[in-house]
């Protein structure tokens, strides 16, 4: 309801500022059209009107930003940094990351050099981790906030992210439905903190310690056996090595 009055309001606004807007009968596309003071704004076109907005600087949500590497369009035309692959909390309950709608940022992988592919000077930005109830946990800040990228291994499904020498950082999508996320210094033991969902074992797990690279300030180890829905507490997405 509040997205659709909100997309209500800046076609109006779209019309008055001269962008040509959907007509009756029309495939529509949403684009993130460009205004005089150079911000954007979401609106709705008709389909054949997509390539005339293009070429004055619109584009579509998820799209880069024009002029700012290493940036994208959001799903409200906000530029965000691009992300590799993300961990979080689904609150809204709807598929895909959204942190305006409350969804909660364990960890992600940005483009933090702006190349547009995964490489060294990338980062590793922290979040809120989940901990206690897993049905309806609560939230504590990482100790610390973000990691600089030297390498990385995996692709699609399973990806290896390496700071420094030792430091790793995994966020992994099981085939079989559920998801992980777990950080360790690869070089001495008990240093790794995990979330995972993993419905076709029946488990879940949350895992922390403050000796793990960002430094969870609690200290649980939660397990549920005999479980095997896809929970929210953990969500990974993982979108390339290239955007």
């Amino acid at each position: 309801m509040k997205r659709s009055l909100m997309m209500s309001v800046v076609a109006a606004l779209a019309v008055v500022s001269g962008a040509a807007v959907v007509t009756a009968g029309q495939e529509k596309v949403e684009v993130c059209h460009v205004n005089g003071a150079g911000s954007y704004l979401l609106i709705e076109i008709a389909d054949p009107a997509f390539d005339a907005h293009v070429a004055h600087g619109d584009a579509r949500p998820g799209d880069p930003v024009p002029d700012m590497p290493g940036y994208v369009f959001d799903a409200y035309c906000i530029p965000r940094q691009a992300m590799f692959a993300v961990a979080y909390t689904d609150v809204d309950g709807v598929d895909g990351f959204d942190p305006v709608a409350g969804d909660v940022l364990i960890a992600e992988v940005v483009d933090a050099n702006g190349t547009g592919c995964l490489d060294g000077g990338d980062e590793v930005v922290m979040g809120q981790y989940p901990v206690g109830d897993f049905d309806t946990p609560h939230f504590e800040t990482f100790q610390v906030s973000s990691h600089q990228v030297s390498s990385y291994a995996g692709g699609a499904d399973h990806l290896v992210i390496r700071s420094g020498k030792y430091l790793e950082f995994v966020f992994s999508v099981f085939r079989e439905g559920g998801e992980q996320y777990y950080e360790r210094d690869s070089h001495v033991s008990g240093t790794t903190s995990r979330w995972v969902d993993h419905p076709a074992a029946g488990s879940d797990v949350i895992q922390t310690t403050e000796l793990s690279p960002s430094g969870p300030q609690t200290h649980p180890i939660l397990s549920r056996k005999a479980n095997y829905d896809d929970d929210p507490f953990i969500e990974v997405r993982i979108f390339g090595v290239c955007r």
